[in-house]
């Protein structure tokens, strides 16, 4: 089950990435590395040796070896932001091309998907 899951997210990010791949820009640089970032939880969910079945509490948590070539910043220099909002669901942000977490700019991926900062934020303020 956690296996099929893994494919059909790995496969839906592949498609985003192929989707696009056209577009070029920091913007869609970001979105990659976060979309990199959710592969990377994604398979540390499904091999946690615990057994928990959680997210990790911070990305340093993520086993090296998945995390060795993902970058802690953006494509505009800032530093990502991860928040674990319960064991199933986490956030992945980038403060987008101005720098300043929780407006509009920002690139939200939320459990391996790409969502609006309205949306997150209304649901999930910053705090």
């Amino acid at each position: 089950m956690a296996r099929l899951r893994w494919a059909g997210l790995f496969l839906m990010t592949v498609l985003l990435i192929v989707l696009t791949a056209g577009c070029g820009g920091k913007q869609t640089v970001t979105e990659k590395q976060l979309f990199d970032w959710a592969n990377a939880l994604n398979v540390h969910l499904t091999t946690d040796p615990t057994g928990a079945y959680a997210f990790p509490a911070r990305l340093q948590d993520v086993d090296p070896m998945l995390r060795a070539e993902l970058s802690m910043d953006d494509a505009w220099g800032n530093p990502l932001h991860y928040r674990r909002l319960r064991d199933d669901l986490y956030q992945l942000i980038s403060p987008g091309p101005n720098g300043n977490l929780g407006d509009s700019d920002d690139v939200i991926v939320e459990k391996g998907i790409l969502k609006k900062p309205e949306v997150v934020y209304a649901a999930n303020p910053l705090g």
